[in-house]
């Protein structure tokens, strides 16, 4: 909830804080660079101490850096909470999907894997939906990242109590030894840095399409900001179902995943495309436009399963970390490229068609690649 409490607040702060489109894309921008930067030493750290800490100190501190936000009385205030937030909320995404890779037999793990992403949808539903409507019933933008701290230190206590590291009877890490010689494989392993690639496109566009559209509601459809907060929910509310379908489609049906990562991207990147061509400005059209670009954007969530086939699971937490970390990479430069984009040219469209672009041409390289390794499987059947 916390790192999507902010874009529908956008309008709201701009005309509070007396922001630029360049600094409120900042703004967003600056919570993913503390996220990338947390990510593979999270990983690391998760490996050696265990999930449960890190978990525990990492949503104590996401509750506490949310709520100093709403203290926040300048773009500078705002940036500095907005930096520690990310780094807080760095800590959960690799440690988590590592968890849950090590819970799960390798034939389930896609739909495991899509049913915990589902979380994240289902608190940015939650957030997108909420945050405007909590700042104006409460009377300021403030109160929402007040009250939207607490339910990360709820989860906190809840975590320190109930989580379980792994299954009773699964086997530790071997060695230091043998974890130094994974670890340097991993970073070896062109596999991994194109499947990163990807990660990183995704980033780009799911993030920076989810920053923008409430603006894009506001200023080009004409909605009021609750209204503009409440239309993206139900956008995303449909885009959620997009993980669990890939990730039943991927283990169930064709039982591969790298098609259930690549399609949904350049899927995505074509629409946001489509979107800088037709410019919808009518609500049915713009809604459903950008509701076909989020289901796409959260069907390759099921990406962090693709590592549990190619490498040990005692160093998955540290994989996982170099993957959303290079996958939040794209949440820093997507809200960011687009703000400058929009103070430069003064139109949405070419933002669109940025962040379409870089997705594509970000996906290419380990489409290829996939494409190569199944024709030699072909070739040799």
């Amino acid at each position: 909830m916390v790192r999507m409490a902010y874009p529908p607040l956008i309008p709201m702060m701009r005309a509070a804080l007396n922001l630029t489109y360049s600094e409120s894309g900042m703004l967003m921008s600056i919570f993913w660079i503390g996220y990338v930067m947390m990510q593979l030493p999270s990983g690391i750290i998760s490996d050696k101490i265990g999930v449960r800490r890190v978990f525990t100190v990492s949503l104590t501190m996401t509750g506490v850096t949310c709520i100093l936000t709403g203290f926040a009385r300048s773009f500078v205030d705002c940036l500095a909470y907005r930096f520690a937030n990310g780094l807080a909320a760095g800590c959960i995404a690799a440690p988590g999907s590592a968890t849950v890779m090590r819970w799960f037999q390798p034939k389930d793990r896609a739909i495991a894997l899509s049913i915990f992403q589902l979380s994240v949808s289902v608190g940015t539903v939650i957030a997108t939906a909420l945050s405007v409507v909590v700042a104006s019933t409460f009377g300021g933008w403030m109160w929402t990242f007040w009250i939207f701290g607490i339910p990360s230190l709820v989860a906190a206590v809840l975590t320190m109590l109930f989580l379980k590291e792994r299954p009773e009877g699964s086997s530790e890490p071997s060695s230091d030894l043998e974890s130094r010689l994974d670890y340097s494989a991993v970073l070896k392993s062109l596999r991994v840095w194109l499947l990163c690639l990807a990660g990183l496109g995704g980033g780009v566009i799911f993030i920076g399409t989810l920053t923008w559209v409430p603006t894009y509601l506001v200023k080009i459809v004409n909605l009021t900001e609750t209204q503009a907060g409440v239309v993206s929910s139900l956008m995303l509310l449909l885009g959620s179902f997009g993980t669990p379908l890939s990730g039943y489609i991927a283990d169930r049906i064709i039982k591969r995943r790298s098609p259930m990562v690549l399609i949904p991207l350049f899927a995505a990147g074509s629409g946001c495309i489509l979107i800088s061509i037709m410019k919808p400005r009518e609500m049915c059209q713009t809604i459903f436009m950008f509701a076909l670009v989020l289901l796409s954007s959260t069907m390759w969530w099921i990406i962090p399963s693709i590592l549990s086939e190619w490498l040990p699971m005692n160093i998955l937490g540290t994989a996982s970390g170099l993957l959303s970390s290079m996958m939040s990479l794209g949440g820093v430069l997507g809200p960011f490229m687009f703000g400058v984009v929009l103070d430069l040219t003064g139109s949405f469209y070419q933002g669109w068609f940025l962040l379409g672009s870089v997705a594509i041409l970000l996906a290419s390289p380990m489409a290829l690649s996939s494409f190569k390794r199944f024709m030699e499987s072909m070739l040799k059947h």
